[in-house]
């Protein structure tokens, strides 16, 4: 019976050479339950790998005298990854002639279910970050009419919150407000929103995003947290501001 090891070699050689055509070929049924190879071989070839990753992901990059946690209708984690983001592509819009981002007419809107961990008291490492955004989502810029504002606060309104920043939204059964930049909108134009482009593509039944067309820049959000974070080395408080205000 041919060995699973030496078949792996086998199979290695024969798709390392360029044939053009088959000319013969053997089969055979091999039982993998009766191999020779141990897990502790796998072990040792992985073992180089696994530790230079231990230790990229544990090298320290910042520090966080609060715990930042998540909860809705807001919590200090989503106001601090939503207010990263929102600067991210700001930095984005100023070297950008294809967009026009005011602090006037732009939000940024994420989803509490994107932030997989918190961010506890004490040093921050790159493996952190990764757990806090663990998927490569790409920072997006999307334009809404008055009606797809609607329909955000709509959803905000049933969803009992999500993460924003740069703007603040008072909602009640019967009436809805957004402030934007310590503006109030008035439903008249459009506005840009700052968001992923998988909530975008309507992720999160963010529905109204659909028919919108996406500016992509390029930025992960996990890398403009990690960019974020090295840079300011100590994080300020992420406070709950009542960015998202449900009245009677």
């Amino acid at each position: 019976m041919i060995k699973f090891f030496s078949c792996i070699v086998l199979l290695t050689i024969v798709s390392a050479c360029k044939l053009k055509q088959v000319n013969n070929y053997y089969a055979d049924n091999i039982s993998v339950g009766k191999t020779t190879f141990k897990s502790t071989d796998l072990d040792e070839m992985i073992e180089p790998y696994r530790l230079e990753m231990e230790s990229k992901m544990n090298k320290i990059i910042g520090h966080s005298n609060n715990e930042l946690i998540n909860y809705n209708p807001e919590s200090p984690l989503g106001n601090f990854v939503a207010d990263v983001i929102f600067e991210s592509a700001f930095q984005f819009g100023f070297n950008n002639e294809t967009v026009s981002l005011e602090k006037w007419n732009t939000i940024c809107l994420i989803n509490f279910g994107g932030l997989r961990a918190p961010i506890n008291e004490g040093d921050i490492s790159i493996g952190n970050i990764y757990e806090l955004m663990p998927f490569d989502n790409e920072i997006v810029i999307v334009s809404l009419s008055p009606s797809q504002v609607t329909e955000m606060l709509n959803y905000l309104g049933v969803k009992n919150g999500q993460p924003i920043s740069n703007g603040q939204a008072i909602l009640s059964s019967n009436n809805k407000k957004l402030i934007i930049g310590g503006k109030a909108y008035n439903f008249e134009r459009n506005i840009n929103v700052i968001t992923s482009d998988y909530l975008a593509k309507g992720g999160d039944n963010m529905n109204f995003f659909k028919s919108s067309k996406m500016i992509q820049t390029g930025v992960l959000m996990r890398d403009a947290l990690l960019e974020y974070v090295t840079l300011k080395k100590e994080l300020p408080e992420f406070t709950v501001e009542n960015r998202i205000l449900f009245i009677k």
